[in-house]
């Protein structure tokens, strides 16, 4: 019994529709607001497909422009940002090491390019100064 009552709490969040504000898979999430969110297609320098990348991007007033806050590799279709017209912001919620995440976006941006924007980004503002994603301490 206790392995069927485990498995309806572990797959209870899933069903739910964690892209509608303030439900219950919100609530249990590490939920985030950033200004962009941007949905890269890196392509080689013969046209191959390489990846696909989530940018999430903040403005930032000293630079003039939005800056890399933190970055994913789209590794599934899921992992891709949803216009959620109840909180008119995009959505993009998926599982990241053991618990929920929700980020909105008030924002989206596609791009496809023969560069990585995240690495150039570097330049500007290095990895170690970003404002990055929450984090849970573990």
């Amino acid at each position: 019994m206790k392995n069927i009552i485990l498995l309806l709490v572990i797959a209870f969040p899933l069903i739910l529709d964690a892209r509608e504000p303030g439900n219950i898979a919100e609530r249990a999430a590490l939920v985030q607001n950033v200004d962009l969110i941007e949905v890269n297609h890196f392509y080689d320098e013969n046209g191959k497909h390489v990846f696909d990348q989530l940018l999430f991007k903040d403005w930032s007033d000293r630079a003039g422009r939005h800056q890399v806050v933190d970055w994913k590799l789209i590794k599934s279709a899921h992992h891709t940002p949803q216009f959620n017209h109840a909180s008119n912001r995009w959505v993009l919620v998926y599982h990241d090491a053991g618990y929920m995440r929700v980020i909105y976006g008030t924002y989206k941006d596609e791009s496809w390019t023969q560069y990585d924007p995240e690495l150039i980004e570097r330049k500007f503002l290095p990895k170690e100064d970003r404002k990055k994603l929450l984090r849970l301490i573990k």
